[in-house]
């Protein structure tokens, strides 16, 4: 998984590029949520945007009134909500109840069909979000193709793919490693994950492990996208933008570098 502050970064960007000067944050009060409105906040105030409120907010409440008062009191063109479903939902309905007008902003963790359904499409349809993304590839489409035919649908939420991903360089690791020791394992995810190497995509593992058995090199190349870890553990992927469309549908608009 990419760092959360790649995605608050370009959220960010996004808030600046929808013309929202002024936006209040949102946030579910832990490290996931902390992290995206801080670097959010950062970033818009350094493309000339302003953080009227940041508030955070505790998990399983049935009302946010107060929360939302708060964010509201500088009259924010947006608010950029960093929240999971159960709650976020509760958020928007309540904030339209006290007849915010402006757009929501959202992220990963609010990328769920059930959102639309439960809030309506009336009032998120042209709402945007980011979300770790990955680029269109081999990889990717014979993922999304043995999903498709093992469930009978798309992969339709955020972070399928990694987790595939995660499962399989483990694997992989252990196998390199000849061991299920942690440590054993850490040091062998830059063997299995990283250039050089032969291209090991998903559905290539019973060639993967012969060619590690075999001592050779490998470089799993994930559906979520090159699986390289940097000097410090981290993977880095491209941010997906994306948007809920007239139709209720959670549409991608474009992918972006940070």
């Amino acid at each position: 998984m990419p760092s959360d502050a790649l995605q608050g970064k370009v959220s960010g960007r996004l808030a600046k590029t929808l013309g929202f000067q002024t936006v209040s944050t949102i946030y579910v009060n832990n490290p996931y949520g902390s992290g995206l409105s801080k670097t959010f906040s950062q970033t818009l105030s350094e493309h000339g945007g302003k953080v009227v409120a940041t508030v955070a907010y505790e998990e399983g409440r049935p009302s946010y009134r107060g929360e939302l008062e708060q964010a509201l009191k500088g009259k924010p063109q947006a608010i950029a909500l960093f929240s999971y479903p159960e709650n976020g939902v509760t958020i928007i309905r309540q904030a339209l109840e006290l007849g915010f007008t402006g757009k929501f902003l959202l992220a990963d963790g609010m990328k769920a069909p059930e959102v639309v359904h439960n809030v309506g499409v009336q009032y998120l349809k042209g709402t945007y979000g980011t979300t770790p993304g990955s680029r269109e590839g081999n990889a990717k489409a014979r993922f999304v193709e043995a999903y498709t035919k093992q469930f009978g649908e798309k992969p339709p939420k955020p972070y399928i793919d990694n987790c595939y991903d995660a499962i399989a360089v483990l694997a992989l690791a252990v196998h390199h490693a000849k061991s299920s020791e942690p440590k054993a394992i850490r040091d062998a995810l830059r063997q299995v994950a990283n250039p050089p190497g032969e291209a090991i995509e998903p559905g290539d593992f019973q060639h993967a492990f012969d060619l590690i058995s075999q001592g050779q090199k490998i470089n799993y190349r994930g559906t979520s996208g090159e699986v390289d870890f940097d000097d410090h553990g981290d993977v880095v992927t491209p941010i997906e933008v994306w948007k809920i469309d007239d139709h209720g549908m959670i549409v991608t608009e474009r992918l972006e570098d940070v």
